[in-house]
């Protein structure tokens, strides 16, 4: 519902119905149905939409929020409980009274993209970055940077655009150009992501090799973008949504979808958005009749081998011990649609379609934890 970037993660709250639907016409969790209510935060006013929570809700689940880290010291206040699809800030990475169906240590950081990209483009070295100018998503960019710099890549290029949109790219582009950068990564959302492509378009240059997190992920960047979209790829932790049908779990989800929200948008986040919700239900379910919130959270936490129902590869959700999940796949984005990548982040023989290989997650050095 917000002004800036309309329809901004919509796929977390269709994902959310359609889970929610569908669970109860199963017979709910151990016979309770489940009451879905959805707060939409609208970038910038979280704080108010957290302070609701607090007062109706029993659990945060399957959402997300660029400006996490205002809603955090009223969500762990009030005793709220949080599964979510993702955290964005240092303050809420780190957080108390939450799970992570998908674990993201803010001193770790996934650099299998940085590695991918110097087998698409042999020979790169030099990397740029361009970040939406917010304060809660700077240090995701600075975490990126460092990993590709442990990856090989020297930093030439380094910006920031307003969050509230770009009316002419080319400006960033000549700078872009003319620091020399092979490849690209720009921290943000699909809007902009587009806007830059096109942008580079009608420019007449792109960069040899273009890499972006899983949230981009997204048939908006290939609707809207067209034959704009070129070197473009994006990493991800989750079995492709194209590929369903190498993959029960992932056709289940896609059927889903289709029968209890037909006309709800299927995203990479919205993966994240279900592991959270199948990570809500199974220790729901675990609790029996002594669901309270110090339950969910226990259950949630002692999860070795989680897999989000078989559509990510295994991660272990103690919250005292996180790590990065170190299993990842490339795709590659072209006029007709999303299609995997495995020439260049070979899948592990016995892993399917990821590449696990142990240094696909680095330790970064920086510190990236919250302040205060």
């Amino acid at each position: 519902g917000n002004t800036v970037s309309a329809g901004l993660l919509q796929e977390m709250f269709d994902t959310s119905d359609a889970f929610v639907k569908w669970c109860n016409a199963a017979g709910g969790i151990n016979g309770r149905t489940i009451s879905l209510t959805k707060r939409d935060a609208k970038i910038f006013e979280l704080p108010a939409r957290m302070i609701d929570a607090c007062a109706q809700d029993f659990a945060v689940v399957g959402g997300g929020n660029a400006f996490d880290d205002a809603g955090e010291p009223i969500r762990v206040k009030c005793g709220l409980p949080e599964l979510a699809a993702y955290d964005n800030s240092p303050l809420a990475t780190e957080a108390p009274l939450k799970v992570q169906a998908t674990p993201l240590p803010i001193q770790q950081q996934e650099d299998a993209a940085f590695k991918a990209a110097k087998n698409a483009s042999p020979g790169v070295s030099k990397i740029g970055f361009i970040t939406g100018n917010l304060a809660s998503i700077l240090p995701t960019r600075d975490r990126f940077k460092e990993a590709a710099e442990a990856a090989g890549f020297t930093t030439v290029y380094n910006d920031t655009y307003p969050y509230a949109g770009v009316d002419n790219w080319q400006p960033y582009l000549q700078k872009m150009k003319d620091s020399g950068l092979e490849v690209l990564m720009l921290t943000g959302d699909s809007g902009q992501f587009v806007g830059m492509q096109k942008g580079m378009k009608a420019f007449g240059w792109y960069p040899k090799v273009i890499v972006e997190s899983g949230n981009l992920y997204d048939d908006r960047v290939i609707k809207e973008g067209g034959d704009a979209i070129q070197n473009t790829y994006v990493v991800v932790g989750y079995a492709p949504l194209q590929d369903g049908a190498k993959n029960p779990s992932m056709q289940q989800y896609l059927d889903i979808m289709h029968k209890f929200n037909p006309s709800g948008k299927v995203a990479a986040l919205g993966l994240n958005s279900w592991s959270a919700w199948l990570l809500f239900a199974t220790s729901a379910r675990d609790c029996g009749s002594t669901l309270t919130r110090e339950c969910l959270l226990q259950k949630a936490g002692a999860q070795s081998v989680w897999t989000g129902g078989g559509i990510e590869a295994p991660v272990n959700t103690d919250p005292a011990n996180r790590h990065m999940g170190n299993c990842y796949l490339m795709l590659k984005a072209t006029p007709s649609g999303w299609v995997d990548a495995p020439e260049i982040l070979p899948p592990t023989p016995g892993q399917g379609a990821f590449n696990c290989d142990a240094t696909n997650v680095v330790q970064l050095k920086g510190n990236y934890l919250p302040k205060g």
